[in-house]
């Protein structure tokens, strides 16, 4: 299957004012909508997606947006006070495995770069 933009994930979830209201307002659908999944396995790919966020997202955006305190089992990636945006590269994906993979070639060039002056 397609592997989950984690970027976009957060960045589509938290502009819906995080999980909670996501689920509340019945929005799972056009996060995994707007993260480009076949609409013909949508509802599948929303609840998969949901799961994905609370296992690996949620402690981070409860920390982030509302300043809460993570379980003590869950230890959160060191963002040395930047913003999410400014650690997790748009384009990052998370392996199978869990771990980090390396964004895009193109999501890794800075704009203009290599274009020969």
């Amino acid at each position: 299957g397609k592997p989950v933009d984690i970027f976009r994930l957060y960045h589509e979830t938290t502009q819906r004012g995080g999980m909670d209201e996501v689920l509340t307002k019945r929005q799972l659908i056009q996060v995994a909508n707007a993260l480009g999944y076949d609409q013909r396995q949508i509802h599948n790919t929303a609840q998969r997606l949901k799961r994905f966020y609370s296992d690996n997202l949620a402690s981070f955006e409860a920390w982030e947006l509302r300043g809460e305190k993570t379980p003590h089992n869950y230890s959160l990636p060191s963002t040395h006070g930047r913003a999410l945006s400014e650690v997790i590269q748009p384009g990052a994906t998370l392996s199978r495995t869990g771990r980090p993979g390396r964004p895009s070639r193109a999501a890794r060039t800075p704009a203009g770069a290599g274009s020969g002056g």
